[in-house]
């Protein structure tokens, strides 16, 4: 495989590598421990509903949901645990839910108070008449309104086929929401309102209806209620409609999903979220700079819509403020003022505690919740004060033991070492139109080292299917692509509708040979599993910033990403808005030729190296261009950048040739030389008598990608006091490794 081709075969498989490089670098909000004295009241009102009565399909990570926000509103922002309510299950019927944010929001915010209102669950549709009848609607619209869907929903013999629901519609959250003496209000809405059931791994928020939308009513009562809120409000229905039409009620609402797009429900190592809570909640953990809502947005939206795709949907949050400013304003309205973290101590028994893990990425939590990790305890201003290793974790809670310091409930842990374990196995859900021939599957993989299959329903890494006509309906078709024949066997994404480049056979092939033919390409993925596992962008302590420019080009870059920890405070009491960020990512075309660009903000000079990782999980070798030159040769010295290809030096060029889809480049900085953790590469391109670009087939990928992570272990054991003989450990403060990707386009 030349070097210029790496970039060929990037299609959609990125996309489930676990990759979070659309969350690139973080310039958003500073951590800020808030006190309470002499501040404005935070009140918040958190739903959540797992539990709905048959026959609305339930769901599994909405009360999740509840606990991020509340550890992170807590921890982050400063709120008082009193003054949150938590309402769930069985409690969240549409009567519990109204009470809750009368009593709760609407009786006690007082002007200029923070008022927090979250649900997770269900999301569906209803009726809008008449009010529509009156207005010019276009040809395409339908006259419904969003609802949020309580655990009562159906009413007494209430069916999914049309009549009265007792949905809560948007038109009475804005009532609500004028109610509210404060306009510092935020809405946070992750649930979705285009059909239900399962996409593959996932469950969607939004109940399945066998009848449309709009054979669907307001109960009475919801009626009823929304007249006299017009009445306390002293609103007529003409000026209501006309301030609902304008904008949002007040403060900021936001969406998970667009209204024709799912809400994803999904499952991470351990337990289950909404995509969308998850990536916002850890992205706001993450914050190092202060920002504007609408700019985090604009981040949080990326993420989000990344996390979604891992799990083969399109997923765009959305939000709306009023007034319109108020995009400029810091996330929940609360400038902060201190530092990020991955987790926060909330018990402590002697020198045994309990932590909440909620800054730590869905894909790499292993290698932080596992008893080769440890986390430095931090001060309010991120001086180190302590050392702490992890023992277990069960979902985002971790036990642990204090090492040195103090340790107090609220105490804020930053990782410092990470444990990838040894074993670690690429995770194969199994589709269930394979569920008959699991026996001959599971056979077959006995002689396959660390490739286990798991049942829908728990996070994997891909979902093996014999193609059928549902999924080939739902398949997304980049252009340059081809659709497997139905009855083939194959990998998709965990939500169905993404091929996984080459990895489909012919039809109505046995699962004996499928898994033989597949051999060489799971060896890939696990190869890539691992490599991922090193990304740390959020959580080195070396800044290194990478810029994807065109080649020769002065503009502005096509994408570009850097680690975030160890920066200067200089920025730190500015709020960006949206329009002055710099740019995040863009689409680039085939043919175009690229550069990489590494430049070492930190102290002290740092080695590079740079792989490519392409469709089919294959790995190429970009930079040392020579492992024969001095070591010296791939050091960046401090404040200084290297551009690869080198003018001059390196005799070739990264051009974009296609199909469309992901593409990626890893840049691994380090200080320490690079040249023993990746022997296993070096050995390669000698052994093929290439200077670079030595592209990394079957069997060599694992073992050279394992290789470099036993090199990096034996330099992290070095400096820390590490037990663990089942994990490799590697130190933050020794190691950035940042993914990079582009969308390439026709």
């Amino acid at each position: 495989m030349k070097r210029r081709h790496f970039l060929q075969s990037a299609g959609s498989a990125l996309a489930v590598l676990g990759l979070n490089q659309w969350e690139i670098q973080q310039q958003g909000l500073r951590y800020a421990q808030v006190i309470a004295q002499g501040t404005p009241r935070k009140l918040a009102l958190l739903v959540g509903i797992n539990v709905y009565p048959s026959p609305i399909n339930p769901l599994q990570g909405c009360l999740t949901d509840v606990q991020l926000q509340r550890e992170l509103l807590i921890h982050r922002f400063g709120f008082n645990p009193k003054d949150i309510v938590q309402v769930t299950d069985a409690q969240a019927t549409r009567q519990g839910i109204l009470t809750a944010f009368e009593e709760h929001l609407i009786k006690q915010a007082q002007p200029g108070d923070i008022v927090v209102f979250h649900f997770s669950g269900h999301g569906s549709q209803v009726s809008a008449k008449p009010e529509c009848d009156s207005v010019a609607i276009g040809a395409s619209d339908r006259c419904v309104n969003s609802t949020l869907v309580p655990q009562d929903s159906l009413l007494s013999g209430g069916t999914l086929e049309g009549g009265a629901v007792n949905d809560i519609m948007g038109h009475t959250l804005f009532l609500l929401m004028s109610a509210l003496r404060t306009e510092n209000v935020t809405a946070i809405l992750d649930c979705c309102h285009s059909g239900g059931g399962t996409r593959g791994n996932f469950q969607v928020r939004a109940i399945s209806r066998v009848g449309e939308s709009e054979s669907f009513l307001p109960s009475p009562a919801e009626k009823e209620y929304q007249q006299k809120w017009l009445s306390q409000l002293g609103l007529s229905q003409a000026e209501y409609v006309k301030r609902r039409r304008a904008a949002v009620a007040k403060g900021v609402v936001i969406a998970a999903a667009r209204r024709e797009q799912y809400a994803a429900d999904v499952p991470f190592e351990g337990f289950q979220a909404g995509a969308f809570t998850y990536t916002m909640t850890r992205y706001l953990w993450q914050q190092t700079f202060n920002e504007g809502v609408g700019n985090s947005l604009v981040r949080i939206s990326l993420s989000a819509k990344t996390q979604a795709s891992l799990n083969g949907i399109e997923q765009d949050p959305l939000s709306e403020a009023n007034p319109a400013n108020n995009n400029d304003r810091p996330f929940f309205f609360l400038p902060l003022g201190s530092v990020p973290a991955e987790a926060v101590v909330t018990e402590v028994k002697g020198k045994q505690f309990n932590c909440w893990l909620g800054g730590v990425d869905g894909e790499t939590i292993n290698a932080v919740g596992n008893d080769a990790a440890q986390l430095a305890i931090v001060d309010s201003q991120g001086k180190e004060q302590g050392l702490v290793k992890l023992l277990s974790r069960e979902g985002l809670i971790a036990k642990g033991e204090l090492i040195k310091g103090t340790l107090s409930p609220g105490t804020l842990l930053q990782a410092k070492v990470v444990g990838i374990p040894n074993d670690l196995p690429l995770e194969i859900i199994l589709d269930a139109s394979l569920k008959p021939e699991e026996t001959a599957i599971q056979q077959a993989l006995q002689s396959i080292q660390r490739v286990k299959i798991v049942p829908i329903g728990q996070a994997g890494q891909y979902l093996l299917v014999r193609l059928t006509d549902g999924y080939r309906q739902s398949i997304a078709k980049p252009a340059g692509t081809n659709v497997p024949a139905v009855g083939s066997i194959g990998l998709l994404s965990p939500g169905g509708d993404r091929i996984i480049t080459g990895s489909f056979g012919p039809a109505n092939e046995t699962a004996a040979k499928a898994m033989d033919r597949l051999r060489s390409q799971f060896t890939l993925l696990l190869a890539n599993r691992l490599l991922q596992m090193l990304r740390n962008t959020d959580t080195s302590s070396l800044a290194v910033d990478v810029n994807v420019t065109p080649m020769g080009a002065k503009g502005a870059p096509i994408a570009t990403v850097g680690t975030s920890r160890n920066r200067s405070a200089s920025n730190r009491g500015n709020t960006r808005s949206a329009a002055s960020s710099p740019p995040l990512t863009q689409s680039i075309k085939i043919g175009s030729k690229v550069q990489v660009k590494v430049t070492n903000q930190h102290d002290k000079p740092l080695y590079t190296a740079i792989l490519g990782i392409g469709t089919s999980g294959e790995l190429v070798v970009l930079f040392p261009s020579d492992w024969n030159v001095p070591t010296d040769a791939s050091l960046v010295s401090s404040k200084e950048s290297i551009l690869i290809p080198r003018s001059g030096v390196d005799k070739f060029e990264f051009q974009i040739d296609g199909p469309p889809g992901a593409i990626q480049v890893m840049v691994l900085a380090s200080v320490e030389p690079l040249r023993n953790a990746m022997k296993g590469l070096q050995q390669i391109a000698s052994q093929r008598g290439m200077r670079s670009g030595a592209l990394l087939l079957e069997g060599e990928a694992a073992s050279a990608v394992e290789g470099l992570l036993g090199g990096l272990d034996v330099n992290t054991r070095g400096s820390f006091k590490i037990n663990s003989t089942e994990h490799k450990a590697i130190a933050n403060n020794q190691l950035a490794a940042i993914s990079v990707a582009l969308e390439v386009v026709e």
